[in-house]
């Protein structure tokens, strides 16, 4: 039976040390569905205040185009291939951007091929 273990995610993102957040703060969904590709973004996340709220944060991941695209407009960063990371300084500090592909089950990629991609942050963090 397919479901999400909610106990199970908030305890292995506490063990990680991950914190999760949208990079839209408000937004209009301009036909009422859940696309991101008709999603307008009104207000970006403010990413500046949650960094200094959170100083030892070196590593930021997104999951699919338009959270990319919208946290590339934030940081001025450039744009990492899907699977891939770019390093780079905003808000001086040295941070690290992760693009992974989208979580979506409307992204037509196996679940098993999406989680080997996943695989790649936790990888990198234990070297």
């Amino acid at each position: 039976k397919k479901k999400f273990r909610k106990d199970n995610i908030e305890q292995f993102l506490r063990e990680k040390a991950i914190a999760v957040s949208d990079t839209v703060a408000v937004a209009n969904r301009l036909n009422g569905n859940a696309s991101d590709l008709t999603l307008e973004v009104v207000e970006p996340l403010n990413l500046a205040g949650i960094l200094d709220q959170i100083p030892y944060c070196h590593t930021l991941v997104t999951t699919g185009q338009k959270a990319t695209d919208t946290l590339l407009s934030i940081t001025g960063s450039p744009a990492p291939a899907i699977g891939g990371f770019v390093d780079f300084l905003y808000h001086n500090r040295r941070l690290r951007l992760y693009r992974m592909p989208s979580t979506s089950r409307a992204y037509p990629k196996p679940l098993t091929d999406k989680a080997e991609i996943y695989r790649t942050i936790f990888q990198n963090f234990e070297q």
